[in-house]
């Protein structure tokens, strides 16, 4: 048995892809999908045709945010013609018209409606099936793998649909509105094998995550600590749960992904140092937030400090050779699983961010 799972650089955003393998068996899944230029096809569909992949066991959205669905329309168009058995479509089971009505611009709100009308079409040619996300859901098992939901967190979801409905009346009188928090709508992964276990906190908030760590320990109380944890929400302050790297990290022995990007200047550095200070081995698919400011390497750092335009540093941080080559841009994270031993490879084939930080 190996499992691969892939933290792909998409920018700001996340897209997972997971890759299972038993004897000639293969056997693939997408957690969350970025499309972060729409004029190109998105990593993770080019990753999924570099392996001629044809069937997918499950499609999981986290929660309806455009950097976690941008990707999943054409994800779908793809591989129409070639999937052999009907979608799995796992998601977090919040009526569509509540949404759309909170999506921050008409591009997101369309790409939202693109994506919903055509599962709607394919789930009456039955060729879809759409799954409503619950507590400790099985999304894909296996004898030796299983993915499970870990929320949603009951709480966030009451505090979002108060949110959503006084941003319809808000819209409906044509009024200023304030966005709701589409991270209150997040679904928190977890995915365990026989020897190793990985949480992906999607943008989950600080409570959702306590809430899945008491739901994922009462489920696994004797094997409960995580080797690869993916950071919420960016690396963001506001989402960071200490107590994830603190109480339920292998420290020294556990990896940490960030899918990060500049939106938001994050990851943020007090997140950076608390991970690290955990020993936690932290690596980042993008060089951007405070990571900017945090590191002694390398020396000529200040070509990229002018960069203030976040769409183009993640521009080059996708497509040029000249970051990967000045800084510990990680790129793609690859968290294999072989069955006897767990491992971290990077696109870059960089050391994790604690090699180079500033004492």
């Amino acid at each position: 048995m190996k499992i691969t799972l892939y933290l792909l650089n998409v920018g700001h955003g996340d897209s997972f892809v997971l890759k299972y393998e038993e004897g000639n068996v293969e056997k693939w899944g997408i957690i969350d999908c970025h499309k972060p230029n729409p004029n190109t096809i998105s990593p993770t569909l080019q990753l999924l045709i570099d392996n001629n992949v044809t069937n997918l066991e499950f499609i999981c959205l986290t929660h309806p945010d455009y950097d976690h669905f941008s990707g999943l329309e054409e994800i779908l168009k793809y591989f129409l013609e070639k999937q052999s058995a009907v979608f799995k479509f796992y998601e977090y089971g919040i009526h569509q018209s509540e949404i759309t009505a909170t999506l921050s611009s008409k591009r997101k709100m369309n790409a939202f409606k693109k994506l919903y009308h055509l599962m709607c079409e394919l789930s009456q040619m039955n060729k879809l099936e759409c799954i409503s996300l619950s507590v400790e859901h099985n999304i894909f098992t296996t004898d030796n793998l299983t993915i499970i939901s870990l929320g949603p967190y009951g709480k966030d979801l009451m505090n979002f649909s108060k949110q959503a409905d006084r941003r319809l009346q808000e819209y409906e009188l044509n009024k200023m509105f304030t966005e709701p928090d589409k991270n209150l709508l997040s679904i928190v992964i977890g995915i365990k094998s026989q020897s190793s276990n990985i949480i992906l906190c999607s943008d989950a908030t600080t409570k959702n995550i306590e809430y899945s760590l008491q739901k994922w320990r009462n489920k696994f109380s004797s094997n409960y600590k995580f080797d690869f944890i993916k950071v919420s929400h960016h690396g963001s302050k506001t989402n960071h749960h200490a107590g994830l790297f603190k109480d339920f990290s292998n420290h020294s022995k556990s990896f940490a992904g960030i899918s990060a990007g500049n939106h938001y200047n994050l990851p943020n550095k007090e997140v950076v140092y608390d991970i690290i200070g955990q020993k936690v081995l932290l690596y980042s698919t993008n060089y951007s937030g405070d990571l900017k400011n945090m590191f002694s390497f390398p020396e000529n750092n200040s070509i990229l400090a002018g960069i203030k335009d976040y769409k183009i540093e993640e521009g080059l941080n996708q497509v040029s050779d000249l970051i990967p080559s000045l800084t510990p841009l990680h790129g793609t994270i690859s968290f294999i699983d072989d069955g006897q031993n767990i491992s971290i490879q990077t696109e870059y084939q960089h050391d994790p961010i604690n090699t180079y930080l500033k004492p």
